[in-house]
């Protein structure tokens, strides 16, 4: 893959991390803290936001290095997204 195709699908990825973030954000802004269950999905939104914040300093420090994005750490990522939405749905 050459370095402009890399740099093109991090912008994608990050772009696509914001947008994640932001979703969690509102649905922050949206719930009622005094209700139990409400403070439990508030706890994983969180999650989701901080996880995402960690995956979008990763990428932006690896770009500005010059470094290849790991795989590995990305699918991690992915994955840990998922199934925090997915609790969060659930919950």
């Amino acid at each position: 893959m050459s370095d402009s195709g890399s740099n093109g699908a991090s912008l994608r990825l990050m772009a696509l991390l914001l947008v994640v973030a932001m979703i969690s954000v509102f649905t922050l802004w949206t719930l009622s803290s005094t209700v139990v269950t409400s403070q439990s999905v508030f706890g994983i939104y969180l999650a989701v936001d901080l996880v995402c914040f960690a995956m979008i300093s990763y990428i932006y420090r690896t770009s500005k290095s010059g470094g290849r994005l790991s795989r590995a750490f990305m699918v991690a990522g992915c994955v840990l997204l998922l199934i925090l939405v997915g609790a969060g749905f659930a919950a």
